[in-house]
């Protein structure tokens, strides 16, 4: 009965998610990095190859965090499953706890199962906080270069190159990396509607 709790309940919002995520990212995303790109290619070759070295080491994270956390949330689910079940036997059988005096049983049982979810929980959380930093750190110093790089070929008397330039390059370079983003919640999101 817990079992079939949870399908009713989380699951259908796991899977309501995903089609939202779905709906809203799969088309803008995919759009934003082809676009990204293209005008990043249109502006300065450059500024492409600081892109082409940043998102490979972002994928490359994102691939490892994902492959350790996808199989955390089976557990997640399995786990609030016990949860569902043990509320579920608390609440239709509370006149035979009362009646057994069995109280304290029942709530030790809980909250086993309650730190359990907990737990877990925690860990694919855990796991998933470390692609955020990565994404700042990448992103900083992917717009580093590009002032760096620009400054210098603005410095050089490069043709082409101005100050707007290197503003472009910058907002195309933070966009392209935040639809990055955007698929990897997408992928987090798939794991989770599965």
């Amino acid at each position: 009965t817990g079992s079939l709790v949870t399908r009713m309940t989380n699951d259908i919002a796991q899977i309501v998610e995903f089609v939202e995520m779905l709906l809203r990212g799969f088309v803008r995303a995919p759009m934003f990095i082809a676009g990204g790109i293209v005008m990043l290619l249109a502006l300065n070759v450059q500024f492409t190859m600081i892109l082409m070295c940043s998102v490979p080491v972002l994928v490359i994270v994102i691939v490892l965090v994902l492959r350790k956390a996808i199989p955390l949330y089976g557990i997640v689910q399995k786990k609030l499953d016990g949860v569902n079940s043990v509320v579920q036997e608390n609440v239709s059988g509370a006149r035979v706890v009362k009646a057994y005096v069995c109280e304290g049983y029942e709530c030790d049982r809980f909250e086993r199962a309650n730190s359990g979810l907990r737990n877990v929980n925690y860990s694919v959380l855990k796991t998933m906080a470390i692609i955020h930093p990565v994404l700042t750190v990448l992103m900083n110093f992917s717009v580093i270069a590009v002032i760096y790089i620009g400054g210098f070929n603005i410095s050089i008397g490069a043709a082409g190159m101005t100050t707007g330039s290197i503003m472009a390059g910058v907002s195309y370079m933070t966009q392209i990396i935040c639809s990055v983003m955007m698929v990897t919640n997408m992928f987090q999101s798939i794991s989770r509607a599965n």
